[in-house]
């Protein structure tokens, strides 16, 4: 089989070389275009929380969550070096949903989960949900943080 894009999933909070190694090495021998992608979903804000103050924490945890996927984006680069062979993704919003959308510009995808579980629903994808929308071929890359 013939892999001309690969698309990598990065999680916000967790182990990204790993992955991005293995994704990186699999997409330069088989001469593929690498697209990462990163996504978080806000966190819905429950109630009114004196009005003003809501607006203030919402604004606050879409500048922190923007900082995030522009770190990782940063990083992404420095490891890439910047190769016209790799390119970036990102959105503020549902990992699992956005993965699948962005899933179409890829003919294979490669997922994974820290093995120590960091990240919440939030903030990684739900494997069974990508494998069954992605309409591409998932591959999970396991990682093992105790190496």
């Amino acid at each position: 089989m013939i892999y001309n894009t690969i698309m990598v999933q990065l999680d916000v909070d967790g182990l990204v070389t790993p992955r991005l190694d293995f994704a990186w090495d699999l997409a330069q021998r088989f001469e593929a275009d690498l697209i990462a992608f990163a996504a978080e979903a806000s966190p819905v804000t429950a109630g009114d929380m004196g009005g003003a103050s809501v607006e203030a924490t919402r604004e606050e945890i879409y500048y922190k969550t923007t900082d995030w996927l522009r770190a990782l984006e940063s990083e992404f680069d420095k490891f890439t070096g910047g190769s016209d062979k790799a390119s970036w993704r990102s959105v503020i919003g549902d990992p699992t949903h956005f993965l699948a959308l962005n899933a179409r510009a890829a003919d294979l995808i490669i997922v994974g989960s820290d093995s120590h579980g960091a990240g919440s629903r939030r903030q990684t994808i739900d494997p069974g949900d990508i494998v069954l929308s992605a309409g591409r071929p998932v591959l999970f890359a396991w990682t093992d943080s105790s190496r």
